[in-house]
């Protein structure tokens, strides 16, 4: 089982650099090597789960792509906040505004998004 802090252990390193209230410091280098390997494990878990528990695949479906596009646009608002970093134009200060806003309330989404994963079918699969 990946646990919720490796699952965003990479996303820490964006966080670190969106959360201030005041100008952003620069924002880390993000390696997707310190992350992607615990989502990585997590398919893994699940492709290899589906095999013997072929409901397990259908109830982490809409979890399971939830947070590869949070992942996913994380990385992207990542890389717009580094590029707009030192610009005083509004178009460069309304990315560093949203890149904060996905940081602070989507990223955490991810943790409890692996554990729904993880969980499996067997309380869905009980309802009639």
């Amino acid at each position: 089982m990946v646990s919720r802090v490796e699952c965003v252990i990479g996303i820490a390193f964006l966080l670190a650099g969106c959360r201030s209230s005041g100008p952003l410091p620069p924002l880390p280098e993000v390696s997707t090597a310190s992350f992607l390997p615990s989502i990585r494990q997590a398919v893994d878990e699940a492709i290899s789960g589906a095999k013997a528990h072929p409901n397990d695949a259908g109830a982490g479906a809409s979890d399971y792509l939830r947070l590869m596009g949070i992942t996913m646009l994380a990385l992207m608002w990542d890389k717009m906040a580094k590029v707009s970093l030192g610009k005083d134009d509004k178009l460069h200060k309304d990315k560093l505004m949203c890149a904060r806003y996905w940081m602070e309330r989507m990223v955490p989404e991810c943790p409890m998004l692996l554990e729904r994963i993880q969980a499996g079918s067997a309380a869905i699969m009980e309802l009639e």
